[in-house]
């Protein structure tokens, strides 16, 4: 009820600290072959297997979406951004680097970019686990994921 526990921790491979969160993971994931998704899906990353901020191919991902909203072992999240990463980390912003135009106010005006694929690896009730396949850049949490209807 007040979402405490105790256990006794058997393998550690990296620190662990205070506040970190628990849960049952398995201790193999099985490289799966592609499934095809019959719906679309937004979702975002919500954690990672190791306390890590930036994460790449062959990194396990958890999405906050699992079997209750149709996911199946198999099926791939799209990681995907909308802005400009170079102007965005401007100290003195783009005029200062010889831009002559300003971003756009809002990340609406930027399209989507696919950053990132992931394939699901292990699906709970309402989570599921990804194995990063695929990365042009680094994956953080919060990043926006995407799962599409026919891939």
């Amino acid at each position: 009820e007040r979402r405490t526990a105790r256990a006794t921790i058997i393998e550690a491979l990296d620190p662990i600290e205070r506040g970190f969160r628990v849960a049952p993971v398995p201790r193999r994931f099985n490289m799966v072959p592609p499934q095809v998704s019959d719906r679309n899906l937004q979702s975002h990353v919500a954690a990672s297997l190791r306390p890590h901020d930036l994460l790449g191919e062959q990194q396990i991902v958890f999405i906050p979406e699992g079997a209750e909203n149709g996911v199946q072992v198999g099926n791939r999240f799209f990681i995907v951004e909308a802005g400009d990463r170079w102007r965005d980390e401007l100290s003195g912003g783009a005029a200062s680097a010889g831009a002559e135009a300003e971003p756009p106010p809002e990340p609406d005006a930027y399209p989507s970019e696919i950053v990132a694929e992931g394939r699901v690896v292990h699906v709970r009730p309402t989570s599921c686990t990804l194995m990063i396949t695929r990365s042009v850049r680094e994956v953080e949490r919060g990043d926006r994921a995407e799962m599409r209807q026919g891939y």
